[in-house]
């Protein structure tokens, strides 16, 4: 979950995508599980958490 917390808080990638970086096929499943142990869905938590992209 921290490597899903932290593409959520550092990129724009999909929720979808996401999930599969961090070892999930099924995103729903995904979703549920991160509501459960960090209390906000992936939306929600990238709302709160996102940081900028620094210019390359």
């Amino acid at each position: 979950m921290s490597r899903a917390q932290s593409l959520l808080s550092d990129t724009n990638l999909p929720v979808q995508r996401i999930a599969k970086l961090s070892g999930y096929d099924d995103p729903a499943y995904f979703s549920r599980l991160f509501t459960k142990k960090t209390g906000f869905s992936p939306s929600q938590f990238r709302r709160e958490h996102h940081r900028p992209e620094l210019p390359r």
